[in-house]
C-alpha cells in the first residue's frame, strides 16, 4: 500500500456479490477473502475449469478456461501461471523430455459477472433517480462517460477485454460531493488514467459515493486501481473534509465487481 494511503482494500471477489441493478445496498461492501468462481475442476490446470476443443487445423487445440481470481491478482499473471502448469502437464502426458513450446505466446481473456455490460451501464445512468436526487431543482450528482484509450490498456501479445465496476463510499457515508467537487475528482482521475494503465468508461457521483465503470490493462489488478483512485481524490478534497468534520475521505473498504457483454451464467452454458 502506498505510504500516504489513508485506506486499505480488503481481499475479495471480482464478481460474486449481492449487488443488483436497481439496488445500492452493496455500496460499499466490505469484501472478504474469497474467489469469484469456484472451479468446477481441480485438475492439473491450476484452479480453472477447463475444456479442450479441436480447431479446424489438425493437431491444434484450444484451451477454454474459467479462472477464479482475487482483486489483488492480475489477468496476465493468472494467464502466465495457467499456461505454465498446462504446458508441464502436456509434456508429462506426451512423454516429452526436451523443452518445447506447446502453447502459443498470446491468449484471449475477458471478464464476466452476474450482470451484463448493458445492465451495469443502465445502473450507473439511473443513480440520481434511484437515490431520489433527480427531483431536486439542482441535483447534487455528476454523470459522465468517456471514450477509452485502447492503446493504453492493450497488451502486445494478447487480446483482453476486462471491465470492472468499482464503488467507493465516503467515510461515515457523509454527503460531501456536489457537481463541482465530483467534476474536479473525475478530471483528476482521467488525467492520471494513462499513467495507471486504466481507461475509465463512466463515473456516476452522488453525495456520499461514486460508481465507476472502467477497463484495465491485464497487468494491473483492480485493487491497485481502487487504492489509486482513493489517494488521488483525497488530495483534492481537503477543504471539504474539514467542513464535514472528517479526517479521511473514503471508507476503508470498496466494492469491486467484474462484468462483460455476457453474464457468467451465459458463459457457462
Amino acid at each position: 500500500m502506498p505510504r500516504a494511503c489513508p485506506v486499505e482494500i480488503h481481499l475479495g471477489c471480482y464478481e460474486r456479490s449481492s449487488a443488483k441493478p436497481g439496488r445500492c445496498q452493496a455500496c460499499p461492501v466490505e469484501i472478504h477473502e474469497s474467489r469469484y468462481h469456484q472451479a468446477q475442476n481441480e485438475d492439473p490446470t491450476l484452479w480453472a475449469s477447463c475444456e479442450w476443443r479441436k480447431r479446424n487445423v489438425s493437431s491444434t487445440l484450444c484451451l477454454l478456461t474459467e479462472v477464479s481470481l482475487k482483486p489483488i491478482e492480475t489477468i496476465s499473471g493468472a494467464a502466465s501461471e495457467l499456461k505454465g502448469q498446462v504446458s508441464n502437464w502436456l509434456k508429462t502426458q506426451l512423454g516429452l523430455t526436451q523443452p518445447r513450446n506447446l502453447l502459443s505466446h498470446g491468449y484471449f481473456a475477458c471478464t464476466v459477472g452476474k450482470n451484463t455490460s448493458a445492465e451495469v451501464e443502465q445502473y450507473l445512468n439511473t443513480q440520481a433517480e434511484h437515490h431520489g436526487y433527480s427531483i431536486r431543482a439542482i441535483p447534487p450528482v455528476y454523470l459522465e462517460s468517456y471514450e477509452p484509450d485502447e492503446c493504453n490498456i492493450t497488451p502486445r501479445h494478447a487480446k483482453v477485454i476486462s471491465r470492472f465496476h468499482i464503488v467507493l463510499s465516503t467515510s461515515g457515508r457523509k454527503g460531501i460531493f456536489g457537481f463541482e467537487e465530483a467534476k474536479r475528482i473525475a478530471s483528476e482521475w482521467t488525467r492520471l488514467q494513462s499513467e495507471w494503465r486504466a481507461a475509465i468508461l463512466k463515473v456516476s457521483f452522488v453525495p456520499d459515493h461514486v460508481h465507476l465503470a472502467l477497463r484495465l490493462h491485464p497487468s494491473v489488478s483492480p485493487s491497485e486501481i481502487a487504492v489509486k483512485l482513493m489517494n488521488a481524490s483525497r488530495d483534492l478534497m481537503g477543504r471539504e473534509l474539514i467542513s464535514a468534520g472528517l479526517d479521511r475521505l473514503w471508507m476503508q473498504s470498496a466494492y469491486i465487481g467484474s462484468y462483460g457483454d455476457l453474464a457468467g451464467a451465459q458463459i457457462r452454458k
